[in-house]
């Protein structure tokens, strides 16, 4: 594990795929969601690629996490050169307020796929943290949305828009098994 950064309600580790995507052999944690990313976009240098991955966490009014990782050799100053598929383990470091009520305020989660600076695609995820157990939240990059912007309420998923908001509850449960890539973009890389 590579631990990243520290955050008062937030901490992030990138974790390795295992074994072409069949998951991490790291144990699940309670009280995290696994950010798995995968894409069938070829990864290069050229038209229709990308070269670049951003993974962004946040909740308004707090301190994020913005990870910037270069997917192709050799990696530029300061950035860890990544694989595809791969995950980032988020930990709800604060799940409760002062009063000891759980905190509401959804966290946004967005993946980009960039071409140098250029933006080719990015897959986005509001949602509420708020669970005991660990989950898995599959946010992969489809050659389908490439070049297809949504507006702020909706993220590209096959090529259309939809919405962006995720329930929690509607995740897979984490045991540290499950693959990296959930097949939802049709072609392969």
């Amino acid at each position: 594990m590579q631990h990243l950064r520290a955050l008062p309600w937030l901490v992030a580790t990138l974790l390795g795929a295992a074994l072409a995507g069949c998951g991490s052999d790291t144990a699940a944690v309670p009280n995290t969601i696994r950010v798995a990313v995968s894409t069938d976009l070829p990864i290069g240098d050229g038209a229709g690629q990308i070269n670049k991955l951003g993974i962004d966490a946040s909740r308004p009014g707090s301190a994020g996490f913005h990870g910037r990782y270069s997917l192709t050799p050799p990696p530029a100053t300061g950035e860890t050169l990544v694989a595809l598929p791969d995950s980032l383990l988020l930990h709800n470091g604060q799940p409760f307020d002062d009063t000891g009520d759980y905190v509401t305020t959804p966290v946004e989660i967005v993946v980009h796929g960039r071409l140098g600076t250029t933006e080719v695609v990015t897959r986005t995820a509001i949602l509420k943290f708020i669970t005991d157990k660990p989950v898995v939240l599959y946010m992969p990059l489809c050659q389908s949305c490439a070049g297809n912007p949504c507006d702020a309420e909706h993220t590209c998923r096959n090529g259309t828009c939809q919405t962006n908001e995720v329930a929690l509850e509607g995740l897979a449960e984490d045991d540290g098994t499950q693959p990296l890539d959930n097949g939802e973009c049709p072609a392969a890389p």
